[in-house]
């Protein structure tokens, strides 16, 4: 992932509404005082652009940039491996264990159907083909993976070498964005679908008709075919 400074996307979409034409947009005819506040109307959509890009985007351009978590808390209850993911995991992307060909993408909510079957050990995902469930705490969320094909790895890393075991491989997420020291985190092959959002969102607070073009751009910057 990069960051996109504040400043980056300022001058971004300062440029997008530049290149509008005159007589089409809302923009050209703006006062001294709205053009004094398009920067502060920009940062304060930055976030919600990120978010929604993020959030919506095509899974290959999210997978290829998402970070993998290093060393995730979980515990095991058999064969069933408890993953601690926060509250503010917005996007899942890909979990994985050792034991398996297969990677999650998708998880189940803990009330579907689906996710509720898990509890039949006959119908149950299996090491072959396993499930995911997301289940929401008051103070942790947890993933539940159904299932390892054996015991899960201690942390001290202190289990007997003949014993067989799984590890987790791959854990990958997306978090709520959030501006620090002035930037954004962004999935590198998302960037100009976010400075496409965000710029739709600003002519939006101006009730320019010009906004929809640039959500229309954003969605093909994300990979995503337009509906008619």
């Amino acid at each position: 992932m990069i960051d996109l400074t504040i400043a980056q996307a300022i001058a971004a979409v300062r440029a997008a509404l530049d290149e509008l034409q005159p007589n089409e947009s809302y923009m050209a005819g703006v006062t001294d005082t709205d053009n004094a506040d398009l920067d502060t109307i920009i940062e304060k959509k930055l976030v919600e652009a990120v978010a929604m890009v993020h959030a919506n985007a095509a899974y290959s351009l999210v997978a290829a940039d998402a970070p993998v978590i290093a060393s995730p808390t979980a515990t095991a209850d058999g064969l069933v491996l408890k993953v601690e993911v926060p509250h503010n995991m917005m996007r899942f992307v890909a979990f994985k264990a050792t034991d398996s060909a297969h990677t999650v993408t998708a998880l189940l909510d803990e009330g579907d159907p689906e996710a509720l079957r898990q509890a039949d050990l006959y119908a149950c995902g299996t090491h072959e083909r396993p499930e995911a469930v997301l289940h929401r705490g008051s103070t942790v969320n947890k993933i539940w993976y159904y299932k390892l094909a054996t015991t899960l790895a201690a942390a001290s890393g202190n289990t007997p070498a003949e014993t067989a075991v799984s590890r987790i491989e791959r854990l990958s997420y997306l978090t709520y964005p959030a501006i620090v020291s002035n930037a954004v985190k962004v999935c590198t092959m998302l960037k100009d679908a976010v400075i496409s959002m965000l710029t739709g969102l600003v002519l939006t607070v101006y009730k320019d008709q010009s906004a929809e073009a640039f959500y229309s751009q954003a969605r093909l910057q994300m990979g995503l075919q337009e509906t008619r």
